[in-house]
Order: structure tokens, then C-alpha cells, then sequence
């Protein structure tokens, strides 16, 4: 009885050592090949009316959310907590024939800032008169280098654009790999729907192509890039540790961009400008009267469209501790100012010049390539 008993304890150990082992490899496998996006979908289809299958666009939502959250569209490697928080927003404006539909598309991703609760905005894309099929037998396919139907080439294109774009904001061009992705699926999409505008590179100077072509192919707009990454990396990121410091980098930036006000209709410094000005609008509240004007000054050449809105609120001063008054950093509370509850288009609280809710637990991601 004692060598039964004990052979079936030495099995069960046995199976026990085997199922951990399993457990581990299978935790490992998932972790070492997280994909990159963590998205949130929302499909809208209250302009159809009553004419609508319920059962079509919710299928579809859920081939969306999934083809975005298990396609792996790069070659690093994510840890779970490190993939980017985006939303996909479809609202169905109305039916064409031949399943056929035209939909608004608001796409955005956002990034967490180093030591805080704050989400900065990277991308920002609205898509009017987008046609895509929707139907029983839709069926999505990761694409990059060949254009399959109108929907997966925008959601792959997108894809890349959020990931260029995040890249960019941690190392100084990083996306470029991403952006040069995104050109390869507009001119695949451009040679199969030579007449759909969002593509062309000849009918609209506000589309998807317009903006990632004068990504990739155009140097005059280095500078754009080099703020971009210093803004996020130099001074939000910087912002908690070393606010004086920051904010003196964040002044020079703005002044090293000051020639791009003879581009100020192009756009991709349109397109920056507007993802990024409520947070260079609360920066500069924090400078010194004549840096602020300046500041002032320079925004309203390289971004009139929000003098309205931004810039002409830069003519008085906000109040703002100094950085003596700011608390350091410490692990067992957040080091709080006031939030002004000023929030971004996808709904996430604007960073203020005087209100940044700062939390010991948030990190920018670190990517192992």
C-alpha cells in the first residue's frame, strides 16, 4: 500500500512540474509577442434608421476590435502594459447599394507621460466619405504591400500611422519604418481606387495620402519632427522631474520652428499643430511674460486656425507654483495640481500649465526591439 500511494504522488508531482512548466511557457510565449495596439471600437449607425441589421455592424465591431488587437503590425517586441491606447470611431452616414456604405472615420491614440496620470494625444486622423462593404462574408486581412478591399488597407494604414507616430514621440524619427508602410498601402490603394479621393495624391491635399507623403518623401519639414519628439520626450516627460528645465526646452523649441510659418497650410504641420495645441497653449501660460508673448506670436503664424481658440488667450498670464512649491517625486502618493478639466476630443483630461495630475505609477514605455 505505501509503494501505491507513493507512485501516485510521484505522478501527480510529476503532472503538477509539467502543467507550471506549461503555465509558464504559455505566460512567456503571450507576454514576448503582445501585439501593439490596445484599441477601443465604436460603430454609430443611428443615420440609417430603422432599415439597419443591428447584427451586421456589431459582427463587424467585433472583427474590427480584434483584427486591431491580435495583428501584430511590427517586428518588437510589446510588453501588455505597453501597447497603445487608441479608439477607431465609424459613424455609418449612409448606405450606398451593393453593401455597400459611406462612413466618418475619427481615429486617435494617445501615450501615457513619464510619472503621470496624464495621456498625451500622438495622432489625431478625421476620414470623411470613407466607402467600405460590409456584408455576412466580410472578412478582414492584414495587408501592406497589396490592396485587398478598402477597409483592411484603412485599418492597417491607420495601424502603422499610431505606431509611427508613437515611435516618433520616444526617439527622434523613430516611426519612419511605420510611415513608409503606411505610403506602401496608399499607393496600393491609390493603383486599385484611382477615383477615391482619400487615397489620391492628385485630388486632395487634406487626405490620408497628402499627409504620410509629406511624412516620408519631404525633408523640408524636419523640423516639425524634431519638435514633435522634443516636446514629448524634453519637456512632458521631463515636466515632473525638472519643470524650470522643461519649460526653458519647450520655449526654445518653439522659437527653432518659427520659419515653418511659411508651411503653415501644409499638411502635416496643420495636422501636428492641431493634435498638440492645447498642451503648447497650457505650457506657455507657465513662461515669463516675454516669453509667453512670443510664444504668442509664433503660434498664431504657424497655426492661425486656432488663434481664436489658443493663441489670443496667451495675452495675460495664468498663476502657476513655481517650481520650488512643486513637491518631489514620491512613490507612495501623487503630487497633485488642480485639473482644469479641459479634456481631448477622445475624451481624456488636457495637460494645463497649472493643473497636471501626476502619479507615481505611470511610465513611458521602453520597447525591446
Amino acid at each position: 500500500m505505501p509503494k501505491i500511494f507513493l507512485r501516485v504522488l510521484i505522478s501527480n508531482l510529476f503532472q503538477m512540474r509539467i502543467l507550471l512548466i506549461f503555465v509558464f511557457l504559455s505566460l512567456t510565449f503571450s507576454q514576448s509577442y503582445a501585439q501593439e495596439l490596445r484599441p477601443k471600437v465604436s460603430i454609430t449607425t443611428e443615420k440609417l434608421g430603422s432599415g439597419v441589421n443591428p447584427e451586421l455592424f456589431k459582427n463587424l465591431k467585433e472583427q474590427i476590435t480584434e483584427f486591431l488587437s491580435f495583428t501584430k503590425f511590427t517586428e518588437k517586441v510589446y510588453a501588455p502594459e505597453e501597447r497603445i491606447t487608441c479608439s477607431f470611431d465609424f459613424t455609418v452616414e449612409k448606405a450606398l447599394g451593393n453593401d455597400g456604405f459611406e462612413v466618418t472615420l475619427y481615429v486617435s491614440a494617445s501615450r501615457p507621460v513619464y510619472q503621470t496620470a496624464y495621456q498625451a494625444t500622438v495622432f489625431r486622423a478625421l476620414d470623411k466619405q470613407v466607402e467600405i462593404t460590409v456584408n455576412a462574408a466580410t472578412n478582414l486581412e492584414f495587408t501592406n504591400s497589396f490592396y485587398r478591399d478598402n477597409l483592411s488597407s484603412i485599418l492597417c494604414f491607420y495601424a502603422n500611422m499610431i505606431i509611427g507616430f508613437d515611435e516618433n514621440s520616444f526617439e527622434l524619427k523613430g516611426g519612419d519604418k511605420h510611415f513608409e508602410i503606411a505610403l506602401d498601402i496608399a499607393n496600393s490603394a491609390q493603383s486599385s481606387l484611382p477615383n477615391a479621393s482619400n487615397w489620391s495624391a492628385t485630388d486632395n491635399t487634406t487626405n490620408r495620402y497628402t499627409l504620410v507623403n509629406q511624412i516620408v518623401n519631404n525633408n523640408k519639414y524636419d523640423k516639425i519632427h524634431q519638435f514633435y519628439y522634443t516636446l514629448h520626450r524634453e519637456v512632458l516627460d521631463v515636466l515632473t522631474t525638472n519643470q524650470e528645465e522643461a519649460l526653458d526646452v519647450f520655449y526654445a523649441s518653439i522659437k527653432e520652428i518659427e520659419d515653418l510659418k511659411y508651411f503653415s497650410n501644409d499638411y502635416l504641420p496643420k495636422t501636428i499643430f492641431e493634435i498638440k495645441a492645447e498642451e503648447i497653449r497650457n505650457l506657455a501660460l507657465a513662461l515669463e511674460d516675454n516669453e509667453r508673448l512670443e510664444v504668442k506670436k509664433n503660434m498664431q503664424a504657424l497655426n492661425p486656425a486656432n488663434n481664436g481658440r489658443f493663441w489670443n488667450s496667451l495675452g495675460k498670464k495664468a498663476p502657476m507654483n513655481k517650481p520650488s512649491d512643486i513637491e518631489p517625486i514620491d512613490n507612495s502618493k501623487s503630487i497633485i495640481m488642480p485639473a482644469s478639466g479641459i479634456q481631448n476630443l477622445n475624451g481624456t483630461p488636457v495637460m494645463d500649465a497649472n493643473s497636471l495630475q501626476r502619479n507615481s505609477q505611470g511610465t513611458t514605455a521602453k520597447r525591446i526591439n
